[in-house]
């Protein structure tokens, strides 16, 4: 499986669906959804998730409208409401182009944030607003939180870092940093990543993915002769397993971190007992494995392998 394909995989353990019933009924009714005034403290995961799956821009325009025509409530509603108009903006934007629409986005998220800086929503949602401005190699606007002379992905990781730090179990936060992340192949990563991927894998809510990624993050050397953090790699690791991550992944994982430790024997033990598991992660992460010495007919051979023999055949 090339290394996209991998991505994909370990992004669907973390952002796959998550809110069957919000998904549902975003799909059966999504203006009704996209208006739901539920508070934020219940409703903004549920919100962010139903707006994800709407491709429909006149359902979003309609939301939009619905959720505009709001009364003025108490503050909170307020700052709700200035949250959920950035969050079916920013999705009108991504299904769109240029920056008309990410730009009014970002206005909401940031007077959202102006009346309540604790909640991590906003904090999100700016975040995801600018890497997508970023990605469009937009230029640089100065706003209430884009100071002069940041660059657009400077303040994302930034504003992530902050939704991480004020609800480290976020899921809108966790999936954004999950995305980034699986985009990076070595370190150094961003001082931000770094917090945030520790805040995010030491919360057993995040599932099992953070620690994967703290862990293969650990395992590699941090700076210019700097040895990696070996120990703390294999604890993650394990977490990961603990989680109910995939058994031969951590397995694949920890033979990599025996080999760094100068234990070979191990490292075999571990490499094979990882391939006895047929299970989709494992199977990808050896089949890229076995891309450096296979052919391509034993590669055939090897996708046709029944999940029960992948083990047999690595041996």
């Amino acid at each position: 499986m090339p290394a996209r394909a991998m991505r994909r995989v370990l992004l669907g353990l973390l952002v796959g669906p998550t809110l069957p019933l919000g998904a549902a009924r975003a799909a059966q009714a999504p203006t009704d959804a996209l208006a739901a005034a539920a508070p934020a403290e219940t409703g903004a995961p549920a919100f962010v998730d139903s707006v994800r799956r709407v491709t429909d821009t006149l359902a979003l325009l309609r939301g939009l409208d619905a959720v505009g025509r709001e009364p003025g409530g108490t503050s909170a509603a307020r700052t709700w409401r200035e949250s959920r108009q950035g969050w079916l903006l920013l999705r009108l934007g991504e299904l769109g182009e240029g920056r008309a629409r990410l730009d009014e986005a970002i206005r909401h998220f940031d007077e959202a944030i102006y009346r309540d800086k604790t909640q991590a929503d906003p904090w999100v949602g700016l975040a995801e607003a600018k890497l997508l401005l970023d990605e469009r190699h937009a230029v640089v606007k100065e706003s209430m939180h884009q100071p002069a002379g940041t660059y657009y992905e400077d303040a994302a990781l930034q504003h992530l870092l902050t939704a991480l730090r004020l609800q480290p179990t976020y899921p809108a936060a966790v999936a954004l940093l999950a995305r980034i992340l699986v985009g990076f192949d070595a370190p150094p990563l961003p001082s931000e990543l770094v917090e945030g991927l520790r805040l995010a894998a030491a919360h057993a809510e995040n599932g099992p993915l953070p620690p994967l990624l703290l862990g293969r993050w650990l395992r590699k050397p941090q700076r210019s002769l700097a040895p990696p953090a070996l120990d703390s790699a294999a604890a993650a690791f394990h977490r990961y397993a603990a989680l109910g991550g995939d058994r031969g992944l951590a397995e694949l994982e920890l033979a990599r971190v025996a080999y760094k430790r100068g234990r070979p024997d191990s490292a075999v033990a571990l490499y094979l007992a990882g391939a006895a598991h047929g299970d989709t992660l494992a199977r990808a992460a050896f089949r890229r494995d076995l891309t450096w010495i296979a052919d391509s007919a034993k590669l055939e051979a090897f996708d046709r392998a029944p999940a029960d023999s992948v083990g047999a055949w690595v041996r």
